[in-house]
């Protein structure tokens, strides 16, 4: 049997470990998608709560309700401003 000797910097194989433990993470535990509220949803689409509430009603994005509050989830609300509507 033969022994082959490769030689890496320590920072290299640090690098690669750290990588392959962050991706493994993530693939066990995914990220949460959060609720956020209309009110802050809007702030961050930079339109007016009512116009919220009309795109909601339009079905231009899905929207929970919990406990007479409705919120919008974070990807959907990634989604929609990355779209050019809202840039």
């Amino acid at each position: 049997m033969q022994t082959i000797q490769i030689d890496f910097p320590e920072t290299k194989v640090r690098e690669i470990i750290s990588e392959t433990i962050k991706a493994e993470f993530e693939k066990r535990f995914p990220k949460v998608d959060r609720n956020i509220p209309r009110i802050e949803s809007a702030k961050a689409m930079g339109i007016t709560v009512v116009t919220w509430d009309k795109r909601a009603s339009e079905g231009l994005f899905k929207t929970l309700k919990i406990g007479g509050k409705v919120f919008i989830r974070e990807s959907e609300q990634n989604r929609i401003l990355n779209q050019s509507r809202y840039q």
